[in-house]
């Protein structure tokens, strides 16, 4: 299995395909898998990076070094190893937010950017979410990360979707149910002084966001502003999924991903309407 060390950690890591740059970032707790029905399918298109954050999967599990900024520093150097000078991000949640954080630090090296899902550091959760996200950090704590993950985090409002199919639920559990859960032990996490969400104004980049219309209505709300302050981004909702359209709902992910991208190498910095007939896409473009 492929591993490269980047800042001093070593990253499992997948690429096939040949072209632009193309590197897949999974969320929180899943991994490299979660692009499954994505990753070959893009390779057929552009050179395709899928790999395992820090602390999940394949990849080493620090105690600390889980602050966004790392995150992103990491997909720098294991990009920097493959010689991949730019690249399309593409991002779910977690991954959204590294891939927004990499965007903002290596600005010259994004030629695209597709915010799935995504969180954004600095959000003010709601409170029920807020309060369900402290269950699971102080379940990790005292109860220990197996039990949290399997009696809070599998079961929770994430992956409520996924979790009625029983196929999408096996799936899911097989990701899942291994997690380290060191994000949610590093003490020294913290959100910084001037959190993405206040410089959604500084991309440049083409930009695609699109959430699922089941998605927990933070998400939503995080949805909304990614498309209102990112300059010329458009927002697309995916009808009949939740937080996972990579696993609940791939092949209409796949061809809005790959029709934005599309549009963009032919210097339409906007992503085009979504295919026909596509009734369960709902087109929130500005």
């Amino acid at each position: 299995m492929p591993q490269v060390r980047v800042n001093g950690v070593e990253h499992f890591y997948e690429t096939a395909g040949q072209g632009p740059g193309l590197a897949l970032i999974h969320g929180l707790s899943l991994t490299h898998r979660m692009w499954d029905a994505q990753y070959r399918e893009f390779a057929s298109r552009y050179q395709t990076v899928r790999y395992d954050l820090r602390g999940h999967g394949q990849s080493a599990a620090p105690q600390t070094g889980y602050q966004t900024a790392n995150l992103a520093d990491d997909l720098h150097g294991l990009l920097t190893h493959l010689k991949i000078t730019s690249t399309y991000l593409v991002g779910l949640s977690l991954g959204g937010q590294v891939a927004l954080e990499y965007t903002l630090r290596y600005s010259d090296t994004v030629k695209a950017l597709v915010l799935v899902d995504t969180a954004l550091e600095g959000h003010r959760w709601s409170e029920p979410i807020a309060a369900y996200f402290h269950r699971v950090r102080e379940g990790a704590k005292k109860l220990g990360v197996e039990r949290t993950v399997k009696e809070l985090w599998l079961n929770g409002p994430l992956f409520a979707v996924p979790n009625r199919n029983p196929t999408l639920a096996k799936a899911l559990a097989e990701m899942i149910l291994p997690y380290s859960g060191s994000y949610w032990l590093d003490e020294k996490l913290k959100v910084p002084e001037e959190p993405q969400i206040q410089r959604l104004k500084e991309v440049k980049c083409p930009t695609l966001v699109v959430v699922g219309s089941l998605d927990l209505i933070d998400f939503q709300a995080m949805a909304d502003i990614a498309g209102r302050e990112i300059p010329g981004a458009r927002k697309v909702v995916l009808a009949r999924s939740g937080h996972l359209p990579p696993l609940e709902r791939p092949e209409a992910l796949n061809t809005l991903v790959l029709d934005f991208l599309a549009a963009v190498e032919r210097g339409d910095g906007r992503a085009p309407a979504p295919p026909q007939p596509e009734p369960a896409m709902e087109d929130n473009s500005k």
